[in-house]
This record gives structure tokens, sequence and C-alpha cells, in this order.
């Protein structure tokens, strides 16, 4: 499904993290992959939260891709098109309360944030600094 949308690029390692964040990932979450994350974050099904980068050093592009794998339905959402960045940021889940679902951060770590939640019928951007 992603491979058409976005042929050049690859999901995010720890290797493809900026010299520091490496250990603060690992610190944090082992050896969890920082290029993707499972949660309810569309109420219904279980969706996969990715992000994708192309190129590297003064030439890196990253894109956040919402994934919805259920086989009697596929679907994709681009939360953030393929753009140019200084370097990679990372995947997470912020758990929904209540009766809400789940909702994505997508983090240039130790710099600020995105968080991308459901709301209605459409997902909303929300941007926090550091």
């Amino acid at each position: 499904m992603l491979r058409k949308q976005f042929p050049a690029s690859h999901v995010v390692t720890r290797n493809d993290l900026y010299g520091d964040d490496q250990a603060l990932w690992a610190r944090a979450y082992g050896d969890a992959c920082p290029g993707w994350v499972s949660g309810t974050f569309k109420p219904g099904s279980r969706q996969y939260a990715i992000t994708l980068v192309e190129g590297s050093a003064d030439r890196l592009r990253q894109a956040l891709v919402l994934v919805d794998a259920s086989p009697a339905h596929p679907q994709s959402w681009v939360l953030m098109p393929m753009e140019h960045v200084a370097r990679a940021s990372v995947v997470r889940r912020l758990p929904g309360k209540k009766s809400m679902p789940d909702s994505v951060i997508f983090e240039a770590i130790e710099a600020g944030a995105l968080t991308y939640s459901w709301v209605g019928d459409k997902f909303e951007r929300q941007v926090s600094a550091k």
C-alpha cells in the first residue's frame, strides 16, 4: 500500500535518528522501532502510524502516514506529506481517555512534537514546543 505512494522511502529506524537521539530513544524505549506504532487512532479498528524517510543529511525528507490494514477495508491517511526536515522524527502513541481514541505523537526528540487526534470525522493536528 505505501510502497506505491512512497517508493524511495523506508520506515524510520534508530540509525536514522540524529546523534544523541539514538541513545535517548534506546534508554526510553529499548529495542522498539521509532518508525511505527499501533493503536486505535480512529474508532473501529487498530491502525498503524508509520513515519517514512528518504534521502540523507541536507536532503532528508519525511512523511507520516496512518494505515488501517483491515482486510475488508484497507485505508491510509497522509497526516504529514513528504517534506524536507532537518532531522528524523519518531512516532509514539498517546493512549486515549475513556471512550476517546489514541493519539499519534510525531516528535523531534528534545525539539517539539505534533499530536494528531481523531476529532469528529477527521484528524486534527496540535503543535507542542519543548
